[in-house]
């Protein structure tokens, strides 16, 4: 089981940008249409690619609940059920939330700026990577709201969004638009964390950022 390894995303990019364009509501985007249209089913390996598992493991005791915002098939996270850590996931592709179950994740279909069906200050540690600059600002903020609600005060977390700079992109069609949805540096996205009133720890590899609610 679970032996999907790589991300299935369409490569037919017009098919995406049409995609994209039926995504768009008068409500905000549709992420669900969108994601599940192009088929972004990730194997989620950034947690191992960049040393981030080992820097979240050190966080968490016996017994506690992690949760992955965007959890793709979890083939990183699964690990942590070996170090004795309850995995939880959420993840708006149907097939991702399938394949995360499948390697033993308590894994649901949400979009990350929807309401999570889960008590308050629930989770030991919670992390975001490359998921956070898939959403609108606004929704962004949404997430970010909802990760303070489900997190156990005193309790760290560590996003790692990938900044950009939206004047560089090249063409209209440029894949990037299309998936991240959020373009800002990493200061920005540093200071947008603090003014959801979580507390800085220090900065991970490859953008990761370890934060704390107080």
């Amino acid at each position: 089981m679970g032996r999907h390894r790589k991300n299935t995303c369409s490569k037919d990019w017009k098919l995406n940008r049409r995609i994209y364009e039926d995504s768009l509501t008068e409500d905000g985007f549709n992420y669900e249409h969108f994601y599940n249209g192009v088929n972004y089913c990730t194997p989620a390996l950034t947690l191992e690619k960049h040393n981030h598992y080992d820097e979240c493991i050190k966080y968490l005791n016996t017994g506690e609940k992690w949760l992955d915002i965007g959890c793709g098939c979890g083939y990183i996270l699964k690990n942590a059920i070996n170090d004795g850590i309850e995995p939880y996931g959420i993840d708006v592709v149907d097939e991702s939330v399938k394949m995360a179950t499948q390697n033993g994740i308590k894994a649901i279909k949400c979009s990350a700026c929807e309401s999570y069906p889960y008590d308050d200050e629930y989770f030991d540690f919670i992390t975001a990577i490359d998921v956070l600059e898939h959403l609108l600002i606004d929704d962004v903020s949404k997430a970010l709201k909802e990760i303070y609600r489900v997190l156990k005060p005193g309790k760290h977390l560590l996003f790692a969004s990938c900044p950009g700079d939206p004047d560089n992109l090249r063409a209209d069609d440029d894949w990037k638009r299309y998936f991240h949805l959020t373009y800002q540096s990493v200061e920005k996205w540093q200071q947008l964390y603090e003014e959801h009133n979580f507390i800085f720890v220090k900065e991970t590899s490859h953008y990761g950022v370890l934060l704390r609610k107080e």
